[in-house]
């Protein structure tokens, strides 16, 4: 039994333990690594909304998490018994290897490269924010350890000294996060857009928290009403992120295009973390008849165009007229 082995025998357990968890867990990660690092922001974003200060102190807690893991080992470790002691080194271990993921190579992409969706430059801010505490954490340690043979220094000072530092990056993180939603002045800042040879004005545009309770799990809802010059249409277009693509997918499938509305058709699309919902209708409210659906299609397929190209989308190809969509003015 682990209980009646020495001492040396258990230290060697753990190590081959811990080699094995760091060799399988390594090439899981290093396999999976970007699925992993985008489920990272993706849970991160549902549960802070996606906005920017929880997703700054999502990204600053995943630097900081080997600190709190180093107090904890140093306040229980030696009072753990030996199974105790292997958990503390494979936790430990997990923790190191849950983190490759995340660390950008020396000649290879940025950190704001390696993450992606709603809220991954606010994550990544506060991740900076707390591997600069983690610095410093460390430097704290090293300078306590050369001074304390010629001064004696309480653990209480150390631990607030380090209290202080993280404190103060956590405000750091939170203070300067930029907001993990679009907004609409961020999307469609004129009122005007020119897309091929027609003008779609902007007549309102509302930022909603959300969306009711027709697409659970989604984020924020930015809402417009455009005309066209090329017809009488009226289209609200809403822009409804979620916390990751495979989210705006299954919205995607729930949802119908028929709105059981003879004076309305709606036109359902995704891009990236975002589902697009076009409603149109006649500027009168008068029933749609038949024949006019392809026109009526056409502004909203130059609104979805216009979005992507907002966001520097890269799957970007301007609408081109087909059977069923295409201007009412050749």
């Amino acid at each position: 039994m682990l209980f009646d082995m020495s001492q040396r025998a258990q230290v060697w357990i753990g190590v081959v333990l811990v080699l094995l968890v760091v060799g399988i867990a390594t090439a899981f990660t290093l396999t999976v690594g970007e699925g992993y690092r985008d489920a990272t922001v993706a849970a991160a974003c549902a549960a802070t909304s996606c906005s920017g200060s929880g997703m700054a102190v999502a990204g600053w807690l995943l630097p900081m998490t080997p600190v709190l893991y180093c107090s904890a080992v140093y306040a229980w470790f030696r009072r753990s018994p030996a199974v105790g002691r292997v958990a503390w080194i494979i936790a430990g271990a997990l923790l190191f290897v849950a983190a490759i993921p995340f660390l950008p190579g020396k000649n290879g992409p940025a950190l704001a490269e390696l993450l992606d969706g709603p809220g991954s430059t606010a994550f990544g801010g506060g991740m900076r924010w707390g591997l600069g505490a983690l610095g410093a954490a460390v430097g704290l340690l090293v300078l306590s350890g050369i001074i304390s043979d010629r001064v004696k220094i309480r653990a209480w000072a150390v631990a607030a000294a380090l209290a202080a530092c993280a404190a103060a990056t956590l405000v750091g993180a939170i203070t300067r996060a930029e907001p993990g939603y679009l907004m609409t002045t961020q999307i469609f800042p004129e009122t005007s857009l020119r897309v091929q040879d027609d003008v779609l004005t902007r007549i309102s545009a509302t930022d909603l928290d959300g969306c009711g309770d027709r697409h659970p799990g989604c984020l924020r809802t930015a809402e417009f009403e455009f005309t066209t010059s090329d017809s009488d249409a009226v289209v609200r277009f809403e822009i409804i992120s979620f916390p990751s693509n495979d989210r705006a997918w299954d919205a995607w499938g729930e949802a119908r295009e028929e709105t059981g509305d003879p004076a309305t058709l709606r036109v359902n699309q995704v891009t990236g973390e975002w589902m697009t919902v076009a409603t149109v209708r006649h500027a009168d409210g008068r029933a749609i008849a038949p024949g006019e659906e392809k026109w009526l299609r056409w502004p909203a397929a130059q609104l979805d165009y216009a979005f992507r190209r907002a966001i520097d989308y890269s799957l970007l190809y301007p609408p081109e007229p087909t059977e069923t969509v295409g201007p009412r003015t050749p």
